[in-house]
């Protein structure tokens, strides 16, 4: 509703409680990704934490996995 940064804040409070949920995960990239300007560094860092986090099933972290690789495509960090 146009306060990205108190949605992250709230976000990452509900991800300390539930680790386990990959909603919260693709919220926080969905956030940072279509801010404006776009918070690279913040979508990347979602996706990377998504695809490292224990409680996600293996089906949930591929799905993270993909999005890191369009997003480098998109962004051409795909060498990275």
């Amino acid at each position: 509703m146009g306060f990205p940064d108190k949605a992250l804040k709230v976000l990452r409070t509900a991800l300390k409680k539930d680790i386990g949920n990959h909603r919260l995960f693709a919220q926080v990239f969905e956030i940072c990704y279509h801010r404006f300007p776009a918070d690279r560094k913040g979508a990347f860092a979602a996706l990377e934490l998504a695809a490292r986090a224990e409680k996600l099933t293996p089906e949930q972290k591929l799905i993270f996995a993909r999005k890191r690789v369009h997003f480098f495509q998109e962004h051409s960090d795909l060498e990275r």
